[in-house]
């Protein structure tokens, strides 16, 4: 007789993940410390682009290889390719 285990999700997310981050976290601080790799460069109008290149999860480095578009709405006279600024903001430390 075979066994299967339910995991509970939430939209696709797990969140016994978490759980199991804070536990690690109250272990070991070092696992709470994040720092990530990233430009932003300007490219026209309201427009910038910012890659992310990797980031170093307690002390340990992880590739990553995307870009953020940051733009304003039609409306504010812009092109709408990505977020507004105020909601990027929420991204950076």
């Amino acid at each position: 007789m075979t066994t299967t285990e339910q995991v509970y999700t939430i939209n696709g997310f797990t969140p016994s993940g978490v759980t199991e981050l804070v536990d690690a976290i109250q272990q070991d601080a070092a696992q709470a410390q994040m720092a990530f790799h990233a430009a932003t460069t300007w490219v026209d109008g309201t427009r910038s682009l910012t890659p992310m290149t990797s980031f170093d999860w307690a002390g340990q480095p992880y590739a990553r290889n995307f870009s953020l578009t940051i733009d304003e709405p039609e409306e504010l006279g812009d092109t709408n390719m990505g977020p507004i600024t105020p909601k990027r903001c929420c991204w950076q430390a």
